[in-house]
């Protein structure tokens, strides 16, 4: 069994991995059911990462093919964090092995980059779930998350 954070070890972790990455652009997946805390996770390290002088963009819902072009034909972008919003959680054949969907950033970095996601991050909601589904190097259990009016369950 993997080792698993609250909010605020999974954010502290988080941006100690991402401080040790050499290679650029930094890619970084961060995956979870809505209200689980994707957003402010993203907001949060963002938010450190731009006050330390990075250039930091924040992918709001699904990651697009184009995002990955970018990165690979745009030079000044290659100076960057790039942080990916994923409103899922993987799913994995009954071998463990992660079913990718088309705009699954891990998918997109092989497809288009030929490489890996740099760091990839799975939180839930720990007040509506056990547990988070698929394979990623970090998870943060967020008892902190809220369900938002307006939402079903």
């Amino acid at each position: 069994m993997r080792e698993i954070f609250n909010f605020e070890q999974g954010k502290k972790k988080s941006i100690e991995i991402i401080g040790n990455i050499s290679e650029r652009p930094i890619l970084v997946g961060i995956y979870g059911l809505p209200c689980s805390g994707k957003s402010r996770l993203i907001n949060d390290i963002g938010d450190y990462f731009d006050a330390r002088g990075f250039k930091v963009s924040r992918h709001a819902g699904s990651s697009r093919e184009f995002y990955f072009e970018e990165l690979k034909d745009k030079y000044y972008i290659l100076e960057s964090l790039q942080l990916f919003h994923s409103a899922w959680q993987r799913f994995c054949t009954p071998d463990g092995e992660d079913i990718l969907l088309k705009d699954d950033p891990k998918y997109l970095a092989k497809k288009v980059l030929d490489r890996e996601l740099d760091l990839s991050i799975g939180i839930y909601n720990a007040n509506l779930y056990r547990l988070i589904e698929g394979n990623y190097d970090l998870v943060i259990s967020n008892f902190d998350a809220v369900w938002r009016p307006g939402l079903k369950k």
